[in-house]
This record gives C-alpha cells, structure tokens and sequence, in this order.
C-alpha cells in the first residue's frame, strides 16, 4: 500500500513541471493584440460635421442622446475630434456613451440633423487595428482602487438623491433656546 502511494506521488512529482511548462505556453498561446470587443464599446463615429466645430460644442451637441463617458484616468469626457497631418479638423469625430441605449438613441436622433447647415451622418463606431501589435504602446492597466474609484463615480452619475432645500443645516450646527425655565431669583440665589 505504502509503495503504490510512493510510486503515485513520484508520478505525480514528475509530471508537475511538465503541467507547469503547459500552463505558461498555454498562457503565451493567447493572442496579444487586437481583441473584437463590440458588444462592449459603447461609442459612436459622426462624421459631415463643421469645420469649424469646437470640443465644447461637440459635446453639448453629443450628450442630447445620453451620459458621455468621463476617461477613467483624466475623468473629462470620452470626446474626439480627428485632425488631419496639418493640425487642421477633418469634420469627423468619436463619442463614448455610457450607456448602451445611447448609442441607439443617437443613431435615431442625430443621424441625418442638420448642424449649422451640414447633415450630420453617425453611425456605430468600428476599431480595427492599423498596423502590427505593438505591447510597448499598450496603455497600463488601472489599479484596483482606480478601478473602484472610476465605478463609484460611474455608479454616482446615475443614483438619485433628492437635493437638500438652500436653507438645510446640519443637525451639529442647530442651536436651542428654551425661555422662562429659570428666574432671575432662581439665578441669584444658586450663584
């Protein structure tokens, strides 16, 4: 009995490294690069838009349709505006959405307006990748408590608080006044 364990656990000791040498060429087996991620982007490519179209008005005119998605990093919106090699705008641009319905809301509502005299086109957005892969220009991953802190501002967006009245104080901040408990006798005799 003793020896049939022995002669598992020495089988077993032997093929450890070999699942060990699987596991990391599995794991280098998964593709780095591009990954199809459409069900979760959330963004929405517009194009025919002003030439002279600013950040500020691009996004006034985007969040008719919902909540734009704030960078989790820079915490300002998920707004871009494409330029040429000039510097000089190209007349298209991106926005991000928080939502998924927002996404379909703009596709009906903002596809075919009539900006400033331009009919605006806007369409869901497609990535594809220019180029090779390159791990280097990949941006670093967020760190939990970022991750955390990017959610709980997320989640504060769309709670409902109903807002205090201008004349709210806190409870620390009231003060009592209770009249007639004492006499002016009363005062005189206990000093």
């Amino acid at each position: 009995m003793d020896e049939e364990r022995k002669a598992r656990e020495a089988e077993r000791l032997k093929n450890k490294p070999a699942d060990k040498e699987e596991k990391k060429k599995g794991k280098a087996a998964e593709p780095q690069g591009w990954v199809d991620m459409e069900e979760k982007v959330h963004a929405v490519y517009v194009n025919n838009l002003p030439l002279d179209i600013t950040l500020d008005e691009f996004k006034e005119f985007m969040s008719k349709c919902g909540v734009i998605q704030p960078d989790a990093r820079t915490n300002k919106p998920k707004l871009k505006l494409y330029m040429d090699e000039n510097g000089e705008l190209k007349g298209d641009g991106r926005c991000v959405y928080i939502k998924k319905e927002s996404v379909d809301l703009a596709l009906s509502i903002l596809d075919g307006f009539n900006l400033r005299g331009k009919e605006v086109h806007v369409e869901k957005a497609r990535f594809q990748q220019k180029g090779e892969f390159d791990p280097t220009k990949k941006r670093k991953k967020l760190t939990n408590a970022q991750k955390k802190r990017y959610m709980e501002n997320q989640n504060r967006i769309f709670e409902w608080k109903p807002e205090k009245p201008r004349n709210y104080r806190p409870i620390s901040d009231c003060t009592v006044v209770i009249k007639n408990l004492f006499t002016l006798q009363m005062m005189e005799v206990s000093s």
